[in-house]
């Protein structure tokens, strides 16, 4: 590998560009350039790297930058006393907002994989009803309950409360004040929303396989008798454990995937979907909800 010493950096564009397969590194690209041409150099430079088999990594603070790139190719720093952090990318959306950018389309925004399938499943039953496509809705997670107030605040000082929609865990109902609060005077217009129950989406997700077992099994391909042995086996090897219970819901599901070869998440979007249908249970009001927020959205 080609490396470059300490005075290298003063040198000028085309010296990069005689580089091959070398590692680059770029502080603070965007000092001095306008923000077209910090878009140009970005797109340069990513030329540069696909022909010159180049990995290229860039500091900056520039909104023209990051949007250069795709969110894949992003890594979100921040400093927490006397350490840095790598803060997980929520969407792209979420960064447009906090840079002033204005959005296309409505950010429905939760913690984690779970709590977004259940939230997918209830849309695969609204898309239809109200003529959704990809590009209206967008599900942003791998965020904790106590990042919510963060990010309904962002929202509020560039005026996009309106396009957001913040869905809480069942469990997480002693936040609600605190990211209402967050929205400042504009607090009335949050649209807030509880996913069902008042414990852990895995909790909730058991509780349905429990209580509808006979149309869960027919997805599963299994009859309801061996469901129901499959479910009792899980719940016993999971009876004695210490942890808490949000943690022990959580690994009896994994467990119970693993088991009946399904993924976690879409066990969560089945179960969402399959009780959106339903006329009634805990979901309904959750679905009917957002089925208001997202009319009100495309109306205004």
């Amino acid at each position: 590998m080609a490396t470059m010493n300490p005075t290298s950096w003063d040198c000028a564009p085309r010296d990069i560009s005689g580089l091959r397969d070398a590692l680059v590194l770029i502080d603070e690209l965007e000092a001095g350039l306008h923000p077209f041409t910090q878009q140009q150099l970005m797109l340069e430079l990513q030329r540069l790297a696909l022909r010159n088999d180049l990995q290229i990594i860039v500091t900056t603070h520039s909104p023209a930058v990051l949007e250069s790139v795709p969110p894949e190719a992003r890594i979100f720093l921040e400093r927490t006393g006397d350490t840095v952090v790598v803060k997980p990318v929520l969407r792209d959306v979420i960064q447009r907002v906090l840079y002033g950018r204005p959005l296309d389309r409505l950010l429905v925004l939760c913690e984690d994989e779970v709590a977004e399938a259940i939230i997918q499943g209830v849309l695969d039953v609204l898309g239809p009803r109200l003529d959704l496509t990809g590009s209206n809705i967008e599900i942003g997670r791998d965020t904790g309950e106590s990042e919510f107030p963060g990010h309904v605040k962002g929202f509020a000082l560039f005026g996009q409360l309106e396009n957001l929609v913040v869905v809480l865990d069942g469990d997480a109902r002693s936040s609600e004040n605190a990211v209402r609060q967050a929205a400042g005077p504009r607090s009335g217009s949050i649209n807030l929303l509880f996913l069902p129950g008042d414990q852990s989406p895995e909790a909730w997700l058991w509780d349905c396989l429990r209580r509808r077992t006979a149309d869960y099994a027919e997805v599963f391909g299994m009859d309801p008798q061996t469901l129901a042995s499959v479910l009792d086996q899980h719940e016993g090897l999971f009876a004695g454990a210490t942890d808490s219970k949000r943690n022990i819901a959580k690994h009896r599901l994994g467990s119970l995937a693993e088991d009946i070869r399904r993924e976690v998440p879409s066990i969560a979007r089945f179960v969402g979907r399959h009780e959106a249908h339903l006329s009634d249970g805990a979901l309904v009001e959750f679905r009917d909800q957002l089925h208001d927020i997202i009319e009100r959205w495309r109306s205004g």
